[in-house]
């Protein structure tokens, strides 16, 4: 298949968005999408389950999530591709089919990614801890994720826009019902 890179080319974020940026628009210049969305994948409360469970844990939930993603891909094929990881909590994935669907791509996403389970080698139990004043449940097996997405339908893409309100969509996301939340761009606004 082409597009798939191997697990471990993923395990470190990019940090240049430059480079996701131009990943999306190599692929816009070579096939000409009717109508393109950007999806953010952001895991809620990272920060509080990393500093209890540690960086191997959180490598191991990075890699259970890829390979949750690498099967949506398969599933999606010729549809949803991977443009990479922005930071350890989120995935940048896009998609060129018809934006009608995009909410229930958006919706499986969130919930096959927070369904997945974590291994769990080193048997750490889940634990209450107290995080920026609020107290919280932590599960070393499992990780909750939101999703922004935000499409367009036709014309010239402003991705460095998009790739804006995909991120503030996924934040918007963490109050909505289905953690999930789409919009639609318009760069005339």
């Amino acid at each position: 298949m082409t597009g798939y890179r191997s697990a471990s080319q993923d395990v470190i974020p990019i940090k240049e968005e430059s480079r996701l940026i131009a990943k999306i628009q190599d692929h816009i210049t070579m096939y000409h999408p009717d109508s393109l969305a950007i999806l953010e994948t952001n895991v809620n409360d990272l920060s509080p389950w990393y500093n209890r469970f540690g960086e191997e844990q959180r490598e191991r939930a990075m890699r259970a999530f890829f390979s949750t993603i690498v099967e949506m891909q398969m599933e999606y094929e010729g549809r949803l591709f991977r443009a990479g990881r922005s930071t350890w909590d989120r995935f940048l994935l896009f998609d060129t089919g018809d934006s009608d669907d995009l909410e229930v791509i958006a919706l499986d996403l969130q919930e096959r990614i927070s369904a997945t389970r974590i291994p769990n080698p080193a048997c750490y139990s889940k634990m209450s801890c107290q995080w920026k004043g609020q107290v919280m449940e932590l599960d070393p097996e499992h990780l909750t994720v939101r999703v922004g997405a935000v499409y367009q339908r036709h014309g010239d893409y402003d991705l460095d826009s998009m790739l804006i309100k995909a991120r503030e969509a996924a934040k918007q996301a963490k109050t909505a019902p289905d953690r999930i939340l789409v919009v639609e761009f318009n760069p005339i606004l």
